[in-house]
């Protein structure tokens, strides 16, 4: 069968063609795999973002106890309306930035699996999956 096929005597014309077909196909494969590709990166640059939200509201439940230890120190030191003061700013701080960030992202993840509902009077109702968005 390859002894037939001699490309050294065919015309230029299906030469050209078949270089054509083989530059295409690689050119398909190779947008193929850089779909892919993208689609992965998206996937772990999704998953980053995700990180980054938790890590936030780590940071801020730290900064709280970190608040709430001086706050100890300075009640040990004999200044208590000091340090309860700055013990209920850190216990909110925790509360409202570290707790409920984390409570906020939590709800939101939830809630983009979920699709939005209508209710009868057309608009969305949050308890159905209305999705809320991240600040």
């Amino acid at each position: 069968m390859l002894e037939k096929v001699n490309i050294s005597s065919a015309d230029l014309r299906p030469k050209i063609i078949l270089a054509f077909v083989v530059v295409a196909f690689l050119v398909g494969v190779t947008g193929a795999v850089g779909y892919y590709s993208v689609g992965t990166v998206d996937d772990q640059a999704q998953h980053i973002a995700d990180d980054g939200y938790k890590m936030d509201a780590t940071s801020e439940m730290i900064l709280a106890v970190e608040t709430q230890q001086e706050a100890i120190l300075h009640a040990q030191l004999g200044h208590s309306q000091m340090g309860e003061r700055m013990f209920t700013e850190g216990d909110d701080h925790f509360e409202e930035k570290g707790v409920g960030a984390f409570a906020s992202y939590e709800t939101s993840a939830a809630e983009s699996q979920q699709p939005a509902t209508a209710t009868a009077d057309g608009s969305h109702d949050p308890a159905a999956g209305e999705t809320n968005t991240r600040k």
